[in-house]
């Protein structure tokens, strides 16, 4: 004890005495994270994402809403856009005073509608008399589907295909107004496991053949990458980024979490994959 209150003491006495402390950092009560925009098989969309909220206590009473908008308007046409979440976590182990509940969504709509937006509505007590907007300060949460994943065809080992260790598809939406040729791109952070220095590459991306069929051609192509590596490594690949270039207009895709990691999501493992090879 007194070992510690004289290491205490010396870190005090070496701040100087004109240093100003600043106003007390609080944790942001609400936040969204893990956002993921996927095609599905049957050609759907696929939004996820999940809503962290942290308070003093749990409160089992919350409801949590998500809303969102059409692509081409700043309203729901069918009347119909709004979910509740799926899955509810929980964390009491925090040592800042507030406990933590996740609320999890995810949601299918055609790929025409598709969304422009997306918000939250918190509903403390759970019978509507005490309901706050989360909209990311009124511009609510932007959704550009100009480029998706395609979890159906995106790997993260591909076994017996070396140098590579991945692939990752992407779907691009087709404008019929660009002239611009398009430009597909995937960034993979790696993890040296010697120096722990993250080490980023780039690769190329070019139109997939597989699936040879688009489940909704109209409106979407495929794009993959192959990203070379040693399959031995490839739990220190930790993340893959993608983004799309149409002149000077750049799309940046969702970020996709390696195979490896405790919050893995969106990229699968080659035997969950329906194809593993391009």
């Amino acid at each position: 004890m007194s070992t510690c209150s004289s290491l205490l003491e010396r870190m005090i006495n070496t701040v100087p005495s004109e240093v100003i402390l600043s106003d007390l950092i609080l944790p942001i009560p609400f936040t969204a994270r893990d956002y993921l925009l996927s095609i599905n098989q049957d050609g759907t969309l696929n939004l996820q994402v999940t809503a962290d909220v942290l308070a003093p206590a749990l409160n089992n009473n919350r409801v949590v809403t998500l809303h969102w908008n059409d692509r081409e308007s700043t309203s729901c046409a069918s009347s119909a856009c709004s979910v509740s979440s799926i899955q509810t976590t929980q964390d009491t182990s925090l040592r800042n005073g507030f406990t933590l509940q996740s609320y999890k969504f995810s949601v299918n709509v055609n790929a025409t509608i598709s969304f422009s937006n997306f918000w939250f509505t918190v509903d403390e007590d759970g019978n509507g008399t005490n309901i706050t907007t989360q909209n990311n300060g009124g511009m609510n949460y932007p959704v550009d589907d100009f480029i998706v994943n395609v979890p159906a065809y995106t790997c993260g080992i591909l076994f017996g295909s070396e140098p590579y260790i991945a692939r990752i598809t992407t779907a691009v939406r087709i404008d019929p107004s660009a002239s611009a040729p398009i430009n597909v791109t995937v960034e993979a952070s790696f993890q040296n496991q010697t120096t722990f220095i993250p080490i980023l590459s780039t690769v190329q991306a070019s139109l997939s053949t597989s699936p040879l069929i688009s489940p909704i051609p109209e409106l979407y192509v495929y794009y993959a990458a192959l990203v070379p590596g040693d399959t031995g490594d490839v739990c220190a690949y930790d993340a893959f980024e993608f983004s799309a270039t149409i002149g000077k207009e750049v799309h940046t895709g969702p970020r996709l979490i390696g195979p490896c990691t405790v919050r893995a999501f969106g990229i699968n493992s080659c035997f969950e994959c329906d194809t593993c090879f391009p």
